[in-house]
């Protein structure tokens, strides 16, 4: 909150927040403490699609990906969050992270996530190969499939 205070309002100048009794007598004082958000990468939306490219992937590219994608999921009313990236270690290739829930995708075979892979390389990359990661919201890995190509 005192974040939000500090951007919104006081010109990003820090904010403390004092909790006080109905009298305003100071009870507790919570500092300001200035929390970066997190750099998923720049975003790009088509449908309910977005992914957010980083690592020198183009926007271009993303908006590629995320029309693939919205092909794919038959232009669904549920919103789904992707990031992609170029990786060069241990070998090139690109990543695809997907943002689901571990229930979700534990009623899911690894079979779904292998082709969902397969579809998006061949439309998207030429078929090259392509790691999926199943992420939480903040693209933390909890499950990878690993699509080796044409």
């Amino acid at each position: 909150m005192a974040g939000v205070l500090s951007d919104s309002i006081f010109s990003k100048a820090p904010v403390n927040i004092e909790l006080t009794d109905k009298r305003f007598k100071t009870l507790r004082v919570i500092p300001y403490k200035k929390i970066e958000a997190p750099d998923f990468g720049e975003e790009v939306t088509v449908g309910s699609i977005d992914v957010y490219c980083k690592n020198g992937f183009s926007k271009e590219h993303a908006t590629t990906i995320a029309n693939v994608i919205n092909r794919i999921f038959g232009n669904s009313s549920n919103h789904v969050s992707f990031q992609a990236e170029t990786i060069n270690e241990p070998e090139p290739g690109f990543v695809l992270r997907m943002v689901t829930n571990k229930e979700k995708a534990a009623e899911l075979g690894e079979q779904s996530f292998h082709d969902f892979a397969k579809a998006v390389s061949d439309s998207a990359y030429s078929g090259a190969p392509l790691t999926l990661e199943l992420t939480d919201e903040t693209f933390t890995p909890f499950r990878k499939v690993v699509y080796k190509g044409q």
